[in-house]
């Protein structure tokens, strides 16, 4: 007997098909012409309308709006863009990006919009359903080809959710030749420690076969590293840590999460793409007969690979000898660099309300994990 196929409705992007009607239904909503204001302030609502009602695919919308909004967000909140990586990508097979996450949008945002610049096809994009904060936030997710993950699973929907996202992954880079972007674990770092979740891992498990080396070969899996020299919403993950600790209930907004990340001021930013994880990779975490042996080395195997990808800028210098109160990592950055930095802090420190002390600490150190990732 065949097994049942799965069902991919719920949580599949929309397909070229469905971007009509989706654009049709965008147009009738005010938010919509509020949001493509902050974008494309030359536009009128009436040329907006025109031109939502012309786009009949994603790659149409991904190219004259989703990556142009890319564009100019960086061009208006952040330095230095650098990309290493992607030049020696093989165009002709599909990949398995898992990254590390620190903003909402901009992480897989940058990555595609470069992806298309290079003339590669844009990738699949894995995103928590808590993000799904309005129905037009939802249409654009799905039509900017995001799959929707629960994260917030009754313990009895998390194996057979779980097995389902797996499938959808592997199918999606086996038979619809279409590569995805997945992050490392839920939600994005917000203490600097960017970590693989071992759940992940299993979960991709789910679809293939027992022998773990062939079927983890099979995805093509490539780790990768986004790094800002400016945390988007740096003092927000701060205050929410903090007020945690704290036992005090934080009101978080991911739609603020949002719209911070796309305008604070970031800094330099650095994407570095690695290469596949080759069989002697896999050779190297052990015997997979012991399971939880074998995805325990695969996390950290895996941690490691992404952490050497990030970029240490001296804003995580800078921090990590604030921390120690000392000078250690002094030739990495300039005074002028320091000062900035502090005036940075000091600045973030009147947008929030909280412990000052804690605040403060628990900000700095947000700066200094990747540097205690990298040198310990």
């Amino acid at each position: 007997m065949n097994p049942k196929p799965f069902d991919f409705e719920e949580i599949r992007p929309y397909t070229d098909e469905e971007v009509p009607e989706v654009m049709k239904r965008l147009t009738s909503k005010t938010s919509l012409f509020v949001m493509m204001g902050v974008f494309f302030p030359e536009l009128t609502p009436e040329e907006i309308q025109q031109n939502f009602s012309q786009v009949n695919s994603t790659a149409e919308l991904q190219e004259k709006y989703i990556g142009e909004a890319i564009r100019r967000m960086i061009s208006a909140s952040a330095g230095q863009l650098m990309v290493s990586g992607l030049a020696e990508l093989d165009a002709s097979q599909t990949h398995l990006f898992i990254s590390n996450h620190r903003d909402i949008i901009l992480d897989p945002g940058i990555f595609n919009e470069q992806r298309h610049q290079r003339k590669l096809p844009t990738t699949l994009i894995a995103i928590g359903d808590n993000l799904l904060v309005s129905s037009l936030v939802t249409d654009l997710m799905k039509l900017n080809k995001s799959f929707i993950v629960h994260r917030s699973l009754a313990r009895n929907q998390l194996i057979p959710y779980s097995r389902r996202l797996s499938n959808y992954i592997r199918s999606s880079l086996l038979e619809e030749k279409e590569s995805v972007w997945i992050a490392q674990k839920s939600g994005r770092t917000k203490d600097g420690n960017d970590e693989t979740q071992t759940a992940l891992l299993k979960m991709l498990a789910m679809s293939g076969s027992d022998d773990l080396i062939q079927s983890f070969l099979a995805l093509n899996i490539i780790p990768m590293a986004i790094s800002y020299e400016y945390e988007p919403c740096d003092m927000l993950k701060a205050a929410e840590i903090v007020s945690t600790r704290n036992g005090e209930l934080y009101d978080k907004s991911d739609k603020m999460a949002i719209i911070r990340g796309i305008r604070d001021y970031k800094g330099r930013i650095n994407m570095a793409i690695g290469e596949p994880l080759s069989i002697a990779d896999y050779a190297s975490l052990g015997d997979p007969a012991k399971r939880n042996d074998w995805f325990k080395n695969f996390k950290q195997f895996l941690d490691r690979k992404i952490q050497s990808l990030y970029q240490l800028w001296p804003t995580h210098y800078v921090a990590a000898d604030l921390q120690n109160g000392t000078d250690t990592y002094a030739k990495y950055y300039t005074p002028s660099e320091k000062d900035a930095f502090l005036q940075h802090l000091a600045k973030r420190l009147k947008e929030v309300q909280g412990p000052e002390e804690q605040l403060s600490e628990q900000f700095i150190a947000m700066y200094a994990r990747p540097v205690q990732n990298r040198y310990a």
